[in-house]
């Protein structure tokens, strides 16, 4: 589905009907044996839309991730390009036919059941800053060959924490666009410092650990400010229930 959310269904027979949703932009994906995408379909109010899979032959892209001394790079994650970010402290590595692969021990990852035409893909790894990678496509084709060399992230956020209340203990946590987790720190002190963050724009926030208010602020790093500093105020963060 486009925005980010999946539904997965089990299909037995050759008609499947979904539950009502929202209006809005979708795209349909069928796998199993073989793998079978939509283009983008209009669902409209009242409205039930007919989806008939059609029969191409898929395109596939591999490609070795490394980094910048040429040693493969594990668990990259090796995508089309979404417009979101990759998660890595919370992920699951779980690739998803056509969408998303990690890379194996010799920095190797595949996509397939591509349909023919441009494709956006990203290729992203934790501490580095990620790739941006920009292919056409034929019918049935197969690229490959590809090398992709990650430059080291060099993004460094400091957290200062202001009106600390004794006995209570916080986590900070470092959030990219859409809510997608990055790193997090529990039982932060006055002063956390993260380090080797690609440069782009965070949101910063923290809470008591055992969970309540909490308290966020946007920090983007960016060439040339790379090194940010951000300060929160604790002092009227309570823990649930308190």
């Amino acid at each position: 589905m486009m925005g980010g959310s999946t539904l997965q269904v089990k299909v037995s027979d050759t008609l499947w009907r979904s539950k009502p949703h929202p209006a809005g932009r979708y795209i349909v994906r069928v796998t199993g044996k073989q793998y079978w995408e939509s283009g983008i379909v209009e669902i409209r109010a009242n409205e039930t839309t007919t989806v008939v899979p059609d029969n191409y032959l898929p395109a596939s892209v591999s490609v070795t991730v490394m980094d910048e001394g040429g040693k493969p790079l594990q668990n990259a994650l090796f995508t089309r390009a979404t417009g979101e970010y990759a998660a890595f402290l919370f992920r699951r590595l779980v690739p998803v036919a056509g969408m998303k692969a990690y890379t194996d021990a010799s920095g190797q990852a595949r996509l397939e059941g591509l349909r023919a035409g441009r494709h956006d893909f990203s290729i992203e790894a934790e501490g580095y800053e990620p790739h941006r990678l920009e292919l056409t496509l034929a019918e049935g084709a197969t690229e490959s060959g590809i090398q992709v060399f990650l430059k080291v992230a060099v993004g460094t956020i400091t957290v200062r924490l202001h009106g600390m209340q004794e006995g209570q203990t916080y986590t900070i946590w470092i959030m990219q666009p859409r809510g997608v987790p990055v790193r997090e720190k529990r039982g932060a002190e006055f002063e956390t410092e993260f380090v080797r963050l690609a440069l782009r724009t965070y949101t910063i926030g923290v809470s008591p650990s055992k969970g309540g208010q909490a308290a966020s602020q946007v920090v983007t790093l960016a060439p040339g400010a790379s090194d940010q500093v951000v300060d929160l105020d604790v002092s009227q963060l309570r823990e649930s229930g308190r």
